[in-house]
């Protein structure tokens, strides 16, 4: 009986390992500025399956009944640099679907800011560095400098 678990446990994580190779994979394929697929999934190894923001895992876009929106944990394409609208190799991270949501589109300095209080290695978000406050357009709201 502990040996037919086993298999089954061994079958699962295979199919799992091949989905998210798959996944991995066919994103290259909706991005035609990313002409070796096999430099996607290198750097999805590089980034040991996990999302580059928030380090979650990795998940098949569809499990089990769920619908692809219902998985947060998708992987997908982020843009490095935002104002650069290619995805290109070298202008993407791996990062899972909710990350890539939450960043929008915000520098990757001010996202790697708001990344650390959700990982909990601080608790105050310091834009002082970014000129953040000057891309707001604030109606009928008073702001001063202290």
């Amino acid at each position: 009986m502990s040996i037919k678990m086993n298999n089954n446990n061994k079958r699962r994580r295979e199919k799992k390992s091949k989905c998210i190779t798959t996944t991995i994979l066919h994103l290259a394929t909706k991005y035609p500025e990313i002409t070796d697929s096999q430099l996607l999934l290198e750097k999805f190894n590089n980034q040991n399956g996990k999302c580059f923001w928030c380090d979650c895992k990795l998940e098949c876009p569809k499990l089990n009944n769920t619908s692809y929106e219902e998985n947060p944990n998708k992987p997908t394409l982020d843009r490095i640099d935002n104002d650069n609208k290619l995805h290109t190799i070298e202008n993407v991270n791996i990062s899972c679907h909710m990350c890539n949501i939450m960043r929008g589109g915000n520098s990757y300095e001010i996202f790697e800011e708001i990344i650390k209080i959700l990982r909990g290695t601080t608790l105050i978000l310091d834009l002082t560095n970014h000129n953040f406050i000057n891309n707001f357009k604030f109606k009928n709201i008073a702001y001063t400098k202290e």
